[in-house]
């Protein structure tokens, strides 16, 4: 039974947010240990160019909404999203940029555009937040904004609303548990530690191997490369896994990269999965360009 209907995001809908991220006011000498500080999740569209090509983008080939891809489930705006701090001048843009993610969380179970579910946002009157990227969390913080005058909607239940909230709930937990391992006792001791043996050894260093030595290790936290960034993507895989088995499409998805870096993966998913948990199919409202045969029966486009 549907709950509310949502109008459809599209290729040209643009959004933004608000976050935290990390500050290296300085690169020089090696930065302190990270400090989050204020950022504007700057103005982006659905289709991003990088993402877009990087296949972080999930967007519907044969089902449009005047004449547009409608974003379907687990789409991401995906990397060089241009986030500004506060302050301005930050060091850790060369990592934040490159790594940017915008994801939605929520989705329609009942209805399935090119045979998967349609992603579901909007700013009011339910607010269904997009997840945008952060230090120390990824945080539901961003929305689509114009969002509401797409004429197309689609169907969303109560499991539908209920489930995105759960799955933002583990996306928080799983980045609080990580950074609270980080500063586990003992853990700004050794922190602050390693900050003075880095910088004791940087002045012995040449410029260029001062500034890889910080941002290397930043990196290979995001691919995954260090063991407490691959046990975090090896939970987060299990918490997918779980939420996928309950949309009915059962996917064990664990690998290193991400961001610019292609992912080397190995994923795991059910060929023919027996459907959705949350009931048989549902129908959208409005107006779309489909081919004339497909099953959601929606009205041609006339533009």
């Amino acid at each position: 039974m549907s709950l509310m209907s949502v109008h459809v995001n599209v290729a040209y809908d643009p959004t933004l947010g608000l976050n935290s991220h990390t500050l290296w006011a300085t690169l020089l000498p090696v930065p302190a240990p990270s400090t989050p500080t204020f950022a504007f999740e700057m103005i982006a569209t659905q289709m991003w160019t990088a993402g877009y090509f990087l296949g972080q983008n999930k967007f519907t080939t044969t089902v449009k909404h005047h004449n547009f891809p409608v974003c379907q489930a687990d789409h991401d705006i995906g990397i060089l999203i241009p986030d500004i701090t506060i302050p301005f001048v930050n060091f850790y843009y060369l990592i934040m940029w490159p790594f940017s993610s915008r994801k939605m969380t929520f989705s329609s179970s009942s209805v399935k555009f090119d045979g998967q579910m349609v992603a579901c946002s909007q700013i009011a009157p339910i607010p269904l937040p997009m997840m945008t990227c952060g230090d120390p969390f990824t945080l539901p913080t961003a929305f689509p904004i114009i969002n509401w005058l797409n004429q197309l909607k689609v169907g969303m239940s109560l499991a539908d609303l209920l489930l995105g909230i759960a799955k933002i709930a583990v996306s928080i937990a799983i980045d609080a548990i990580f950074n609270k391992l980080g500063k586990a006792k003992g853990g700004a001791d050794a922190a602050k530690k390693a900050a003075k043996e880095a910088a004791e050894a940087a002045a012995k260093k040449s410029v260029g191997r001062q500034i890889a030595g910080a941002i290397l290790p930043e990196v290979a936290g995001k691919l995954g490369l260090t063991p407490k960034a691959f046990f975090k993507k090896s939970v987060s895989a299990l918490a997918g896994f779980g939420f996928s088995v309950v949309e009915g499409n059962p996917t064990y998805k664990i690998g290193i990269g991400g961001g610019p870096v292609p992912e080397l993966a190995l994923e795991m998913k059910e060929d023919n999965p027996k459907g959705d948990l949350f009931g048989v199919p549902g129908m959208s409202v409005g107006v779309g360009n489909t081919p004339t045969n497909d099953p959601l029966n929606i009205v041609s486009d006339p533009e």
